[in-house]
């Protein structure tokens, strides 16, 4: 059933591929970001980001976001988010390869907030078999 889930969320990423989406340099929006949230594995986990990404916004009022960067207390962390919106709002699903995260994200611009399911080997490897209770909640600070 997990791997059903997964394949449907990940289906939105091959309608990139469709050359009719190609972007104007005026549709790229590149930034620097800074994240604060909370892990809760049983317990909650503070942890903080700097991240750099890109967004990349389409004439059908789609947009592929994605970051990497430094994180504690993972050192590392990358994220990718195809959704719906503009330069001003949008909302997003997002895959994050490790911790394995599948999640939403609402940007507004400056600020955004994020909610993130813990899925696979991470989770089940902490507590005692919390794969219910693995999420990842952040709060954001666009840089421009």
């Amino acid at each position: 059933m997990k791997k059903i889930i997964i394949i449907l969320l990940i289906f939105p990423f091959f309608s990139l591929a469709n050359p009719t989406l190609k972007p104007a340099s005026k549709d790229v929006d590149n930034y620097k970001e800074l994240n604060v949230g909370i892990c809760y594995l049983g317990f909650p986990y503070p942890g903080f980001s700097f991240l750099w990404g890109k967004s990349i916004y389409y004439s059908n009022n789609t947009v592929l976001d994605y970051q990497a960067g430094l994180a504690f207390p993972t050192f590392v962390t990358g994220k990718i988010g195809y959704g719906l919106g503009n330069i001003n709002s949008k909302v997003l699903l997002s895959i994050r390869p490790f911790p394995g995260t599948i999640g939403f994200q609402y940007d507004r611009r400056k600020i955004l907030f994020s909610i993130e399911k813990m899925v696979g080997g991470f989770a089940e490897s902490f507590g005692d078999n919390i794969i219910g209770d693995g999420w990842i909640v952040t709060l954001g600070f666009r840089l421009r």
